[in-house]
């Protein structure tokens, strides 16, 4: 005679539970050094939420020369509004001051376009060489190409200051909406310029789901492509989820 059945078994070991869907692994777009790191392990996430700051200080840079040439051009707005020719000395001086500061600007960005001439010659070599990958040769490139049009910018603006120091007649050769609509291109130029600073300096994360496990720390240099943290992503069904 004989029995048919099973013997249950129990074994111990080491495991982890996750979905089915897996990880995903949260990497920058850009290159830059954390500055925030807003979660811990074991925090929940959504979608949009920012996760790590970064900061470029070229761009920076960038947004404070719109704002500076914003407050001039303003400035030289109520100028012409009141009329007022005993204001030409406080013109010239906050062009002088204005002068000054881009020029400053204008020689470390020089220093920075021929840094990165250099480490983007050098990284191309290396990239075709296979020592290191794309992204880093990619963020050598794009910082270099930052630098090169913040310049440009600057170069325009102090244009503009020279032009304001040779007119004769300030108020007859400007009028107040040529002055306005200056204003207006400018503003335009610093909401642009906000929201690529934000593009380029805020991680997000793209999936709902438990932050697993950070590797990046506050100071860190990071190219794009590095990996900040890894998320395991939510399931709302039980039954998605599976033991490792």
């Amino acid at each position: 005679w004989g029995i048919f059945g099973s013997i249950p078994q129990r074994i111990e070991g080491m495991g982890e539970i996750s979905t089915a869907t897996g990880l995903e692994r949260v990497m920058p777009s850009y290159g830059g050094v954390i500055t925030n790191i807003n979660v811990k392990n074991n925090d929940y996430v959504c979608i949009g939420d920012v996760l790590f700051v970064l900061r470029k200080t070229e761009l920076e840079q960038g947004i404070e020369n719109l704002k500076l040439s914003i407050k001039q051009m303003g400035q030289k707005q109520v100028l012409i509004s009141n009329k007022n020719n005993k204001s030409t000395s406080i013109k010239q001086e906050a062009n002088t001051f204005a002068k000054s500061r881009l020029n400053k600007s204008l020689d470390q960005l020089d220093k920075n376009i021929a840094f990165y001439e250099k480490k983007e010659s050098e990284d191309k070599q290396l990239h075709q060489k296979g020592l290191i990958t794309y992204e880093q040769y990619f963020s050598s490139k794009s910082n270099l190409a930052s630098f090169k049009n913040e310049k440009t910018s600057i170069k325009e603006q102090l244009s503009l200051i020279s032009l304001s120091n040779e007119e004769t007649d300030f108020n007859n050769v400007v009028t107040e909406k040529d002055i306005s609509d200056q204003i207006e291109v400018l503003k335009s130029s610093l909401i642009e310029s906000e929201k690529n600073y934000k593009l380029q300096t805020e991680v997000v994360a793209k999936s709902n789901g438990v932050i697993g496990e950070i590797t990046a720390r506050i100071g860190d240099l990071v190219s794009p492509g590095y990996d900040l943290a890894i998320i395991d992503i939510y399931e709302n069904d039980l039954k998605k989820y599976v033991l490792n």
